[in-house]
Formats: structure tokens, sequence, C-alpha cells
């Protein structure tokens, strides 16, 4: 008699532990899917988003935070930038790629405190900050008279 309440122990042990190993299985994997939807719908955004002027929509590597940012690549050379205005909305947080195609240049955000080294022709630099002001804000190459030779463009900020 002992050996059959033994047995029926063990048997329930076994059956709730596979049943709640299950369960347990069952409720993480149906929240990662939902994570990776969430990622497939904002990565289906950004390849979607047009050339590297306009801001390309990237999760961050923790999808619980939701932070969106948006990129824009800016093209630098002998004394111009494309493209000469961006445009984003108070409380992104904005990520900009300077590729200087010729010469020695650099990027800086005026009102935003931020810049990108000095850089030669063929390199690129990045910036990523967040735009908590409104306003219109300047950016510029501070090399040299770059500035005064025609070297901005305007940050917008709404």
């Amino acid at each position: 008699m002992n050996k059959k309440v033994i047995l029926t122990v063990v048997l329930l042990l076994v059956v709730a532990g596979g049943g709640f190993f299950f369960l347990s299985s069952k409720t993480k994997n149906s929240s990662t899917s939902v994570s990776e939807n969430n990622i497939a719908a904002v990565d289906t955004v950004a390849k979607e988003a047009s050339p590297s002027s306009e801001p390309t929509i990237k999760p961050s590597s923790s999808p619980a935070s939701a932070v969106v940012v948006k990129e824009f690549t800016i093209d630098g050379s002998n004394f111009s930038f494309v493209p000469k205005e961006i445009k984003v909305s108070k409380g992104d947080t904005v990520k900009i790629t300077f590729k200087d195609l010729d010469g020695m240049h650099n990027l800086v955000v005026d009102g935003y405190n931020v810049k990108t080294n000095i850089i030669k022709g063929g390199t690129q630099d990045s910036i990523t900050f967040l735009a908590d002001k409104v306003g219109q804000f300047e950016y510029y190459c501070s090399v040299g008279n770059h500035k005064e030779s025609g070297m901005v463009g305007a940050f917008i900020v709404e």
C-alpha cells in the first residue's frame, strides 16, 4: 500500500511540474512574439523611409523602452550641406551622421552643444542627442571661414 501512495505522489509531482513548465514556457513565448511584432512594425516603417535626407526610424536596443531614433545623413563638401534643412518634433531622439565628401569639415548644431569631430574627405562621424528645445537652430561647419562661406543649414524642432 505504501508503494502505491509514493508512486501516486511522484506521478502527481511529475504532472504538476510538467504543467508548470508548459505554462511558463507558453507565457514567455507569447510575450516574446509581441515584442518581435512591435520591432517588425518599426522595422517596416524604417525600410519604407525615403532617401538619406529623410529620417530613418529605428527601435532602440531595448524594445521595452520604445525609444525611436530619427536618423539623418548630412553630406558636407566645399562649402555646402545636403540637405540644408532638417525637421523633427520636440522630444525626438536625433542621430545625425555627417559624411565629409571633400576637404576638412565638421558639423556643429547651435543651441544643443553637440558637434562632430573635424574629419577629412571620405570619412564620417555621428552625433546623437535629444531635441528638447523648440525653435530653429543653425547647423554649420566651424572650420576656418566655412560657415561664412555658406556651409550652414537649419535644424528645426517643432
